[in-house]
């Protein structure tokens, strides 16, 4: 079972994950699993702030402040959005290191 998501784990692209963009959209694909999801344009803006690994917490803000979102509402998008890829095996999750990255 996959872990769930948690404000201050980081939350990474699979290394394997493959993506296009299509206008606001964006197909992702998993190679070994042959799963794909078409995520919408927020989901999309997500999928691009994790080139780089980012928490829970970071990603629900930079939503919040974006889109205009109350956090709470944010907070809980991000939840079910990472919950949702990590179990397609489109993101992985991991504690923040001690040394800060």
């Amino acid at each position: 079972m996959a872990p769930k998501a948690e404000p201050e784990l980081l939350a990474h692209r699979s290394l394997t994950a493959m993506s296009e963009r299509f206008g606001d959209e964006t197909v992702v694909l998993e190679p070994s699993s042959d799963r794909y999801v078409r995520l919408n344009a927020n989901g999309s803006r997500l999928w691009e702030r994790l080139k780089t690994p980012l928490s829970v917490a970071e990603l629900a803000a930079m939503l919040a402040g974006e889109w205009r979102l109350e956090p709470e509402r944010a907070h809980a998008d991000v939840l079910a959005f990472v919950d949702f890829l990590v179990e397609r095996g489109l993101i992985e999750l991991r504690p923040r290191s001690s040394s800060g990255g």
